[in-house]
């Protein structure tokens, strides 16, 4: 079996070595493209993480004003 399987190899040289390097093309593709999900993930959390976890305050003028419906900061 291991005979026939070198000679097939050998009558189709060419083919083999384009498959081979399909395959080889193929994974370095896809453990590129999964490297950079990772880094993008890994980027977007930092992000996040920092505007998430910060106190966040709006100020505006203070209105002067004895009505008790607007009490409170300008928009």
């Amino acid at each position: 079996m291991w005979q026939v399987t070198m000679r097939g190899s050998r009558a189709q040289l060419g083919r083999f070595f384009l498959t081979a390097l399909a395959v080889m093309l193929g994974i370095a593709f896809l453990s590129g493209t999964l490297a950079v999900r990772d880094v993008l993930g890994e980027t977007f959390d930092n992000l996040t993480e920092g505007t998430i976890t910060d106190n966040l305050a709006v100020r505006g003028e203070e209105l002067n004003t004895s009505d008790a419906t607007q009490v409170g900061n300008a928009p």
